[in-house]
C-alpha cells in the first residue's frame, strides 16, 4: 500500500493529499503526465504522484501524475516549477507542470492559477 502524506500546495492554499505510488521509472510516460503506477513514467521522473486538491472556489478534484522530487526549478524537466507541498512531514517539494491554459496540459489535468506564482498556473487534476 502506497504511503500517504497530508499535505497543501502551499501556493495554493489548497489541502491536499499526496501518495507516492511507485519507485524504479522505465514506463513511458512522460514527466507531467497522467500515471498510474510509477513503473509507468519514463525517467527522470522518480514515481506516480497522486494529489487530492480543494482548490478555493470550493471544487475538489483528484488525480496522478508522473513527476519527480525536487530542490528548486532548476532541478525540474522543461516546463516545471518545484512547489513545496506544506504539511508534508518529509518537507517534500515536487516538479509541477506550468501552464497558460488548460490546453497546454495533458489531457484529465487543468491549468490552475496559484498564489505565489506570479505569471504562472500549474496543471493539476
Amino acid at each position: 500500500m502506497p504511503s500517504r502524506l497530508k499535505a497543501d500546495l502551499s501556493a495554493l492554499g489548497a489541502s491536499a493529499l499526496l501518495a507516492f505510488l511507485a519507485v524504479g521509472c522505465v514506463g513511458g510516460i512522460p514527466v507531467y503526465a497522467p500515471c498510474e503506477d510509477g513503473v509507468d513514467c519514463e525517467a527522470p521522473a522518480t514515481g506516480c504522484y497522486e494529489v487530492l486538491i480543494s482548490r478555493s472556489d470550493g471544487t475538489e478534484a483528484a488525480g496522478t501524475f508522473c513527476s519527480l522530487d525536487c530542490v528548486s526549478n532548476d532541478d525540474c524537466p522543461p516546463g516545471g516549477t518545484c512547489l513545496a507541498l506544506a504539511g508534508d512531514p518529509d518537507g517534500r517539494f515536487i516538479c509541477m507542470s506550468l501552464c497558460a491554459e488548460t490546453a497546454h496540459c495533458y489531457e484529465g489535468l487543468r491549468c490552475t492559477s496559484v498564489d505565489g506564482l506570479s505569471g504562472a498556473d500549474i496543471c493539476l487534476p
